[in-house]
Order: structure tokens, then C-alpha cells, then sequence
């Protein structure tokens, strides 16, 4: 799979998380070239994924650790201080708060 094809996949969580891990660890981290969007109706789309018990708060953890750490997926812009934010706070939830239904859902609501 090319650089651009994994990044859309992983922007839209659409490939196993360990798959993702795996292909993300191979391609270059500096993305020089094309970037791929990560919009807000794609992270509430993991997050309705989440309160549906597809994928676990650990899960949700990974895969917004794996997007918010790539140069090469940018933030819509419309959106981009509230997707940096809640990215921020889903890869870290020890840092700032676990991630609970209630959390999920307000964050679907905003982006959703």
C-alpha cells in the first residue's frame, strides 16, 4: 500500500488498528509531497464506532495518537483548533480525561 493510500486509511480508521500501526511505522514521516485531510466527520466516525463497542477507549486512544503525531494528515481548516484539541485529548486521556460515552458523544455532536 503507498504512503497516501495508508494515510486515508488511517485518517478514516477504515483498516485494522494493527495493520495501521504496522504500515504507519514503514512510510516516512516528513510526508514531504501530498497530505491527506482528516476532517471532523471522520473523527466522529471513529468515535460513533466507539459507542457502538467496535473499537475499545484504547483503541480510540491509538488511533488519534497515530493521526495527531503525522505531519503529512492535516487538520481541515475549518475545524482545525477543535480537531487538534480533541485529538490531543483522546491520545491522552491520561493527561486529560479518560474518554466516556458522554465525552464521545459531545465530540460526535460538535463534528458529527
Amino acid at each position: 500500500m503507498d504512503r497516501i493510500a495508508l494515510l486515508a486509511a488511517l485518517a478514516d480508521c477504515s483498516l485494522p488498528l494493527r495493520d495501521l500501526a504496522t504500515g504507519i511505522v514503514e512510510v516516512e514521516w516528513d510526508g514531504e509531497g501530498d497530505a491527506v485531510p482528516l476532517l471532523g466527520r471522520q473523527l466522529a466516525a471513529v468515535l460513533k464506532r466507539h459507542l457502538a463497542g467496535e473499537l475499545s477507549a484504547a483503541d480510540v486512544e491509538l488511533w488519534a495518537a497515530m493521526v495527531e503525531s503525522r505531519e503529512d494528515i492535516i487538520l481541515d481548516p475549518e475545524n482545525e483548533e477543535a480537531l487538534e484539541y480533541a485529538l490531543y485529548e483522546l491520545a491522552n486521556p491520561d493527561m486529560t480525561q479518560p474518554l466516556t460515552p458522554e465525552r464521545a458523544e459531545e465530540f460526535v455532536r460538535f463534528f458529527g
